[in-house]
C-alpha cells in the first residue's frame, strides 16, 4: 500500500474506533456519559471548525498559549456554577431557602442565559445552513435561512412533541458521531505533520506581532469554551454529584480535544511546521 493508502486507513480506524466505544451500550446506557453528553454537545459546537483558523490567524504559534488560557477560563467558570449547585443542594436537603436577593439574581440570570442561548443558537444555525450549501448550486443566503430555519422548526417540534428525553438521544447521537469524526481528524492531522518532520527540516519558531485586535478576539473566543453550564439546569434528570462530575468530565474531555486539534493545527499550518529541505 502506498502511504496516502496507509493514511486513509489509519484515519478511517480512528474514527471508526471511537465510533465502537461511545455507542457501545453500556456507554450510552451510562448514566455518567448521559450526563456528560449535554454539556459536552454544547462545548464543542460549530465554534470548533472556525477555531483552528482565527487562532492561527490572529495569534500564530501564540495561539496554543490562547487556547490554554480559554480553558483555564472556562474551568474556572465551571468551579463557580460547581459551587452553586452544591450550595444549592445543600440548601434543599436542609429545608432552607436562599435569601430573595440571591434568589433575584438566579431569575435574571436565568432570563440573561435564555437570551444569550437564543443568540448563539440562531448565530450557529445560521452558520449551519450556509456551510451546508456552501459546495451547491443553492449557495445563497436565501437558501441558508431556508435551510436554517427548517433544521430550528424540527428542533421545536421534536422538543415541543417528544420533550427533553427525544432531544437527549438526538444528542447522544450527533455527539458520538462528531467525536468520531473530531478523531478522525485528529489522526489525519498528526499524520500529515509525520509527513512534513519526514521530508523537511523544522525552521526557527517566529512569532506574529500582538495587536489590540487580536486581544479583542481571544476574548470573543470564550464562547467557544462555554456551554458547560447546561449541568446547573439537568436537576429532573440528575443529582447534584452526578452533574458536578459529569461536567467536569466534560470539561477534560473537550480540554483534551482542543488542546490537540490547536496544537496540531499550529504545527501543520504556521511558520512552526516543516519547511522543505534545500540543497542536497
Amino acid at each position: 500500500m502506498n502511504q496516502a493508502t496507509i493514511n486513509s486507513v489509519l484515519v478511517i480506524a480512528a474514527t471508526g474506533g471511537v465510533l465502537v466505544v461511545v455507542f457501545h451500550p453500556r456507554l450510552v446506557q451510562s448514566t455518567t456519559w448521559r450526563a456528560t453528553v449535554t454539556p459536552l454537545a454544547s462545548i464543542i459546537g460549530s465554534g470548533f471548525l472556525v477555531l483552528g483558523p482565527i487562532l492561527k490567524h490572529s495569534f500564530g504559534v501564540w495561539g496554543i498559549a490562547v487556547m490554554f488560557a480559554l480553558c483555564i477560563a472556562a474551568w474556572l467558570f465551571g468551579h463557580a456554577i460547581r459551587f452553586n449547585i452544591a450550595s444549592y443542594e445543600r440548601l434543599k436537603k436542609s429545608g432552607e431557602k436562599a435569601p430573595q436577593s440571591v434568589r433575584g439574581l438566579e431569575v435574571l440570570a436565568s432570563y440573561a442565559l435564555v437570551l444569550a442561548y437564543v443568540i448563539s443558537i440562531s448565530y450557529y444555525l445560521n452558520l449551519f445552513g450556509a456551510f451546508a450549501l456552501s459546495l451547491t448550486p443553492l449557495s445563497d443566503p436565501t437558501h441558508a435561512r431556508i435551510v436554517t430555519t427548517g433544521v430550528l422548526s424540527l428542533v421545536v417540534v421534536f422538543g415541543w412533541m417528544w420533550g427533553f428525553v427525544l432531544l437527549e438521544k438526538i444528542e447522544e447521537g450527533t455527539v458520538g458521531l462528531k467525536l468520531g469524526i473530531i478523531a478522525g481528524l485528529l489522526a489525519g492531522l498528526l499524520m500529515f505533520f509525520v509527513e512534513q518532520i519526514h521530508a523537511s527540516n523544522m525552521p526557527a519558531i517566529t512569532m506574529p506581532e500582538l495587536k489590540w485586535e487580536s486581544i479583542a478576539v481571544a476574548f470573543g473566543l470564550v464562547i467557544t469554551v462555554q456551554g458547560f453550564e447546561t449541568s446547573r439546569y439537568l436537576g429532573g434528570e440528575f443529582d447534584a454529584p452526578t452533574r458536578i462530575r459529569t461536567m467536569k468530565l466534560s470539561q477534560w474531555i473537550s480540554t483534551a480535544i482542543y488542546m490537540g486539534y490547536i496544537l496540531l493545527v499550529m504545527l501543520c499550518f504556521t511558520d512552526v511546521a516543516c519547511s522543505p529541505k534545500t540543497g542536497p
